[in-house]
Formats: structure tokens, C-alpha cells, sequence
């Protein structure tokens, strides 16, 4: 006999960089780097400090984890959302729940653009392409990285499966570790993930892309990355997807263990799509 039992909930708060130069410049960056301007650092610092006011009127909850893609302006967006949110008041007993340490994560990185990586975002792909003919001559038999969307969902739903599995460690083990760390969870996880606007835009369209409004196009965007009505993800916005996972149990009758475990999500809703509240008084 077959049987599903509903575990507790990862709260994704997915969130894009904050404004890069190349962001500003209207370049394509896909997997090159570019420095956060000093606008970019403003909109990371007014999230944290937007979130620590939420969590103080509203009691929302800690930050299980926090996670970055591996490039600087990711990490660097982290930091200074951490930063934005540090507090603490003592006639309150008040602290922010901004503490946590970032673990960088190179599945989280941008969908690869391929040619059109440091060129204009308004150049066609094409149009890139003869470009890099002529920069590099047309016998050239490698060109850059070039990812579909199913190539990045595969590695992004690698590390969601990862935190689900980390997560059922800790809301199952019986060690003081797993009890302390999960004393204050109330069952839900929430993961505080810094990464890029396609990247994000994957997610969103695998996981909840159902719930999306009508107005709004599925889709990667192909080779050129973009496409009319496709989901925009603003700089510093955040989005907010629950994953409800489950354990599912392969009960036998002469099996008293239950040894035949595994888990899996058993649905996901979207919560907030790609909010920008806290830029409001940085316009």
C-alpha cells in the first residue's frame, strides 16, 4: 500500500541582483560580471531594511538559508540585503533575522545568452552572431555557451531538490542539531536565493507557471532571450513560491521499519510574484 504524507513547506524568496552597470547600460550580461551600481547597492539595502520592518509588524519568520549564485553581484546583492536588515532593539528584544550565513551556488547562475553576452540587448541574436564571425573568423568551430530553458531548470531543480532533501533531514532527525535548528521552523523553510532575472523567470514558469497571470507569456524567449509579454523580473524584485513536500511511503505489512521512503513536492502556489514595494521610496 502506497500513501503520501504532507511533510512541511521550503518557502523560495527568490530575488534578482540589484542594478548592475551593464544592467543600466542595457547590455547583455547572461554569465559575465558586472559591478552593482550605486543605485544597485541602495535597492539591496532598502529590501533589508523593508523586510525587517515586515518582520517586526507581521512576526514573519527567520531565514532557514540563504543562497547566491557564485558571481559577485549576487553575493554582493545578499550582503547588502543582510546588511539593510541587521537590527536589533533591546527594549523590544527585537533581532532581524538577516544573520545568516550566504552559501554561494553556481546552479543558481544565469541562463548562458551565448553571442550575444556584452552586446546590446536590442542586437538580434543573428545579428550577434555575424559579429562574432568577424571578431573571431567564421572557421571558429566553438561559440559561446548557449543554454535552453530546460538547461536551466535542470540544474536549478537540482539544488531545489537539495534543499528539500536538507530540509526533511532536519524536520526528521532525531540528533540535537536537527532539533535545535528546526525549533522555530512551524514547519515552513523559508530560503532567501539571490540570482538572475532568466534564471528566476525559469522557476517561476516551471513551478507555478499555471498561476501566472493570463497576460503574461510562458516561455524562454529562445535564442534571443527575450520575447513580447514574457515575465519581467525588475532588479531586487522578489518573488515568493511554496513548495509543499511529502513523504511517500511504500507501507508493506511485514514491514515495521517503513525503510521504503522517499519524498517528493507535492504541489507549489505562488505567493508573490516579482514585488519592488520597498522601491517605492528609492524612485
Amino acid at each position: 500500500m502506497k500513501m503520501m504524507k504532507r511533510l512541511f513547506t521550503v518557502r523560495l524568496h527568490l530575488v534578482r541582483h540589484g542594478e548592475t552597470y551593464a544592467n543600466r547600460e542595457g547590455i547583455v550580461l547572461g554569465q559575465r560580471e558586472s559591478e552593482l551600481t550605486e543605485q544597485g547597492m541602495a535597492q539591496a539595502l532598502a529590501l533589508g531594511e523593508t523586510w525587517t520592518k515586515k518582520q517586526r509588524n507581521r512576526t514573519l519568520p527567520n531565514f532557514w538559508r540563504v543562497y547566491s549564485s557564485d558571481y559577485a553581484r549576487t553575493q554582493q546583492t545578499a550582503a547588502l540585503i543582510l546588511r539593510g536588515g541587521a537590527t536589533y532593539d533591546e527594549e523590544s528584544n527585537f533581532r532581524s533575522a538577516f544573520t545568516a550565513t550566504i552559501v554561494p551556488d553556481n546552479r543558481l547562475i544565469e541562463r548562458a545568452k551565448g553571442v550575444k553576452e556584452g552586446r546590446p540587448k536590442s542586437l538580434p541574436y543573428d545579428d550577434a552572431l555575424q559579429l562574432h564571425y568577424q571578431e573571431h573568423g567564421k572557421q571558429t568551430t566553438t561559440l559561446p555557451l548557449l543554454e535552453t530553458e530546460l538547461d536551466v531548470w535542470t540544474r536549478t531543480q537540482n539544488w531545489i531538490n537539495e534543499v528539500m532533501l536538507e530540509a526533511y533531514h532536519i524536520h526528521t532527525g532525531t540528533s540535537s542539531y536537527a532539533i535545535h535548528n528546526r525549533r522555530d521552523l512551524d514547519d515552513v523553510y523559508d530560503i532567501l536565493a539571490v540570482s538572475h532575472s532568466a534564471t528566476i523567470r525559469t522557476i517561476v514558469n516551471r513551478l507555478v507557471g499555471d498561476q501566472l497571470p493570463t497576460t503574461i507569456v510562458r516561455g524562454s524567449g529562445g535564442k534571443e532571450g527575450s520575447e513580447t509579454g514574457m515575465l519581467k523580473v525588475p532588479n531586487t524584485s522578489m518573488t515568493i513560491i511554496d513548495i509543499a513536500v511529502g513523504e511517500h511511503l511504500n507501507l508493506n505489512d511485514d514491514d515495521d521499519d517503513n525503510n521504503n521512503k522517499s519524498i517528493q513536492q507535492i504541489d507549489a502556489e505562488l505567493i508573490e510574484l516579482t514585488n519592488t514595494d520597498h522601491l517605492l521610496k528609492h524612485e
